[in-house]
Order: C-alpha cells, then sequence, then structure tokens
C-alpha cells in the first residue's frame, strides 16, 4: 500500500478527476534521495545516483509519448524552483508513515509534493511503483477502484502506467482545443455533428458535418462540412425548418460497402409538433425532400443515433414528458414505443458503446442528468435509470463523495475511441460547457471546457480519432462556436 486509506477517497476511473491541473504541460520536478534505501535485485543497496534514476525513470512513464506533460528533471537548487519535489522523509515530518504499509504520499497540484518514507527500504520494484502511483497523484489524479490501475491505492503491482490512466493525463492536459468562432453563421439553439462518407482502402475517407437552426427569427436549417481544417460555407437544407435545433447522424447506404450518408431529424416549425426527416447520401448539399414521420410529436429537440439501424428519441408534445423511441428499418420508421423509465421536460441524447445504445436525458422536476440503455437486438428492453453521477474527491471535502452534475437543457453524447463524451451546460444561471466521459458502467467526474460558455448547451459528434463540440454562445450571442478533443 502506498497511501494511508483515509487520505484520499476510492474512484470506480482514474481519469478525468477534479482534483488539480498544473496549468502548463511542461513541468520540473527534483528527487533528493537522502535518507533513502533502496535495494536491487541481489539486495544490494542502489548509489544516490541509480536512485535518482530509478525514480526519474517512474515519473518519466508519465510523459511517454501518448502524452502531452513534458516532465524535466533539474537539480532540487534549481532557479526557478522544480514544481514538483520529491523527497525522502520520516515519520517526524509524514506522520503517515508510522503505518508499514504507507510507502508514499503525493499532494495534488500546485503543492508540487511528493515524499517517500525513511521508516523501511524498498525494492526496485516497490520504488518504482510507489513513484509511479505518487506522480499520478502529483498531476492530478486520484485513486481508482480497478485494481489494474497504477492508482489504485493498495498492493500496488503494477510497473507501468494502464491505459485508464493515460486516459485520464489526456483528458486532464490535452482536453478541448480553444474555442473558434463561425461569425458568419449564428443559431438560437443547439447544433448536431455527424460524420460520413465512404471507409476507404487503408482508412476513412469520412467527413463530418453539422446542422443548425438559424438565428434572429430565421427557422431555416443550415449544413456545413469541415473540410482541411476549416468549414465550409454554411447551405440552407431546402424544405427544412424548425423552433429548435435538428438531430444529425450517419445511416448506413446499403450498397455493399461501409458506405454511410447523413440522416436528418427535426421538429417543425411554429405551431408545427411533426418530426420531419431527410437525407443526404452523398459529399454535397444533395438533400433529399423532406418526410415527416406519422403519428408523432414532440416539444423539444429529438435526438438520433445508429445501432445497425437508425435509432431516435425524443420528448413527448407540450405537456407530455414521456421520451418516446423508434427505429428506421429501410426506408420506413416503426412504430414509436414509449421508454419505460424515461422522462425529460427537454430533448434527449443518443450514443452508441459496445453495441449498445445509451438515451441520456435531464430530470423534468430538477437538473439531474439520467441514462437508460438496451443492447441491439430487437427483444431487448430498456434497462432503469441510472443517474449521471461519480465519485470525486476535493481538498475541501475530505474524502470521497459522490458528485451529481446539473443541466438546465439536455446533455449530448458521443462515443469517442472506447467511451461515451457527455456534454451539457450548467444548471440554472451557470452558462460553463461540462463534461464527462462513461466507460459503460461509470462516469468520470465532471470537467469545465475552459474560457467558454453557452445559453442552450453544446452538440456533440466524432470523426475517426477526434470528437468535435459546437455550441451558440452566451445570452446574447448568437454566434457558432467550435472545438475538437
Amino acid at each position: 500500500m502506498t497511501d494511508p486509506p483515509g487520505s484520499s477517497g476510492l474512484h470506480p476511473s482514474a481519469y478525468g478527476p477534479p482534483a488539480g491541473r498544473w496549468p502548463d504541460t511542461a513541468l520540473t520536478y527534483s528527487v533528493s534521495t537522502s535518507g533513502g534505501v533502496v535495494l536491487d535485485t541481489n539486495g544490494n543497496q542502489l548509489t544516490a545516483a541509480a536512485m535518482v534514476q530509478l525514480i526519474g525513470d517512474a515519473f518519466d512513464q508519465w510523459a511517454g509519448t501518448w502524452s502531452p506533460l513534458t516532465l524535466t528533471r533539474v537539480p532540487t537548487n534549481a532557479t526557478p524552483p522544480p514544481d514538483i519535489r520529491a523527497r525522502f522523509v520520516g515519520t517526524d515530518v509524514e506522520p503517515d508513515f508510522a503505518d508499514p504499509t504507507v510507502m508514499g504520499t503525493g499532494a495534488y497540484p500546485p503543492r508540487g509534493r511528493i515524499r517517500f518514507t525513511t521508516a523501511r527500504n524498498f525494492t526496485e520494484r516497490s520504488m518504482t511503483t510507489t513513484a509511479i502511483h505518487e506522480m499520478g497523484h502529483a498531476l492530478g489524479l486520484t485513486h481508482s477502484g480497478d485494481r489494474a490501475s497504477v492508482m489504485y491505492p493498495w498492493n500496488l503491482r503494477l510497473r507501468t502506467i494502464d491505459q485508464d490512466s493515460r486516459d485520464a493525463i489526456t483528458d486532464v492536459y490535452a482536453p478541448w482545443s480553444p474555442q473558434a468562432g463561425l461569425p458568419d453563421r449564428g443559431t438560437e439553439d443547439r447544433p448536431a455533428l455527424a460524420s460520413s462518407g465512404p471507409a476507404g482502402f487503408g482508412g476513412s475517407n469520412r467527413e463530418l458535418s453539422a446542422v443548425w437552426r438559424g438565428a434572429a427569427g430565421d427557422r431555416t436549417i443550415y449544413h456545413s462540412r469541415y473540410r482541411n481544417g476549416s468549414w465550409t460555407e454554411q447551405r440552407r437544407v431546402p424544405g427544412a425548418a424548425s423552433t429548435h435545433g435538428p438531430a444529425l447522424a450517419q445511416y448506413s447506404l446499403r450498397d455493399g460497402t461501409a458506405a454511410t450518408g447523413l440522416l436528418m431529424l427535426w421538429k417543425g416549425a411554429e405551431g408545427d409538433s411533426t418530426l420531419w426527416w431527410n437525407v443526404n447520401p452523398g459529399d454535397g448539399d444533395g438533400w433529399t425532400t423532406p418526410h415527416r414521420i406519422a403519428d408523432v410529436g414532440t416539444s423539444a429537440r429529438p435526438a438520433l443515433s445508429y445501432l445497425g439501424d437508425t435509432v431516435a428519441a425524443w420528448k413527448g408534445v407540450e405537456g407530455d414528458t414521456g421520451i418516446y423511441w423508434a427505429s428506421m428499418q429501410g426506408a420506413i420508421w416503426q412504430p414509436q414505443q414509449r421508454v419505460p423509465d424515461a422522462e425529460s421536460s427537454h430533448g434527449p441524447a443518443l450514443a452508441v458503446l459496445g453495441r449498445r445504445l445509451y438515451l441520456f436525458f435531464r430530470d423534468p422536476e430538477d437538473s439531474t442528468l439520467w441514462y437508460v440503455s438496451r443492447g441491439e437486438g430487437s427483444e431487448e428492453l430498456w434497462s432503469t435509470r441510472r443517474i449521471v453521477e461519480a465519485d470525486d474527491y476535493s481538498l475541501d471535502t475530505g474524502g470521497g463523495v459522490r458528485i451529481t452534475p446539473g443541466s438546465s437543457e439536455g446533455p449530448a453524447a458521443a462515443t469517442h475511441l472506447d467511451r461515451i463524451l457527455l456534454a451539457w451546460k450548467g444548471a440554472q444561471d451557470d452558462s460553463g460547457i461540462y463534461w464527462c466521459a462513461f466507460n459503460g458502467s461509470e462516469f468520470s467526474p465532471q470537467l469545465q471546457v475552459d474560457d467558454v460558455g453557452t445559453s442552450t448547451g453544446p452538440g456533440l459528434g466524432s470523426l475517426d480519432t477526434l470528437t468535435y463540440m459546437m455550441w451558440k454562445g452566451v445570452t446574447g450571442d448568437n454566434t457558432l462556436w467550435w472545438s475538437e478533443f
């Protein structure tokens, strides 16, 4: 064991914890071995230089080729002082070391302090595992409840950094890119994003698209594609108009290849609660004539995803907080069904992970976020709802607590590699944008996207290894803004 059992809360996942973050990704550290003893595999005491090298090598794993961090070792008396200082101390400095199972402690940023015990000797293995773990804390990571993680607090065995902890550092230190504005276009609701196109030999030739409703009374829906690092000129989608933002997803062209087109779904304009849809099977502006889905309606923006067939979800008409769903098989929408344990006053979000469909929604009575899921088979049932929450730890709480995010709008969701990214506007008057990651069973604690704001919530869409976010600005700002992760 490295840390005492009461020193931090256990977390189901290491990625995304808000326990602290250095403002820069280029960090310095120093190592003082005075008073420490490390034994090699033959039981011989290592020299101070060998100890420094061993600890440095462990620390530098956090700055591997996959990491956004640069860690540079400097002398203990360097000017300016090192960001992170590691040294060996006794129980007079660190009372926790009176427990013989506690090998080290690490303080979250910006304290920059790592301590190793002088109360017992280390082996090469225990030194490496303890150093990796405590540097994780010094970089801002909290404990993980996963025994396969280097951030699991007891009986450490790993001498290399696991994927869960790699995700943690990537999320904390290489988050969303600085926002970029599209001043020639605007909206009064959130946009939607999705990727489509042919799957070329040796890689994907897909493109990302965005659709949104106009601003300043303009109910028209517009379309743009992301090409060569910039967004193409906006184009009106003929015959499409809505009081809310539309939904967008890929759909299979069923041409014997993996090629996909775009399917868009939207609520009608004023006085029209009907759901309308059309498709764009190519890479241009060739949208088909809109079609009406018979006998269904909504008072909010709908959601779309793709799991073998295109799946749609939406809340009911005004006064109906039920959430309904239907799949499109071929070009025919199947009869709507109500999701048994889901209600919302806002539009929901859909995403797929591991051949399972997840539906996220805001509670109709308060700001909490919930989710349900179902498998791919036609006989699969929706699960009972579960709240979106995560274990969290901060120096202010003094221990592990359950954090339940809140929003004044419905959330957005997109599949990002092996997890789902969930994003939402803050609750009530909080215009901040927040996000977390979901691995199918557990959520990371929420992180706030730096220096951005919205009055309606963001849209999310993924293309290959990147996920993109787009949103309208805060109240009074109808500009479209975007970022990538």
